[in-house]
């Protein structure tokens, strides 16, 4: 969430971010709905 928060401070969309999460394998917007 920190790291979420912080990236969206600067100005990055949740798209980015997910997908940034995504590839250092941590939780995306997709496994956060199940």
């Amino acid at each position: 969430v920190l790291m979420y928060m912080s990236l969206r401070h600067f100005g990055h969309t949740w798209r980015d971010i997910d997908a940034f999460l995504g590839t250092i394998d941590g939780m995306t917007a997709t496994s956060a709905h199940k």
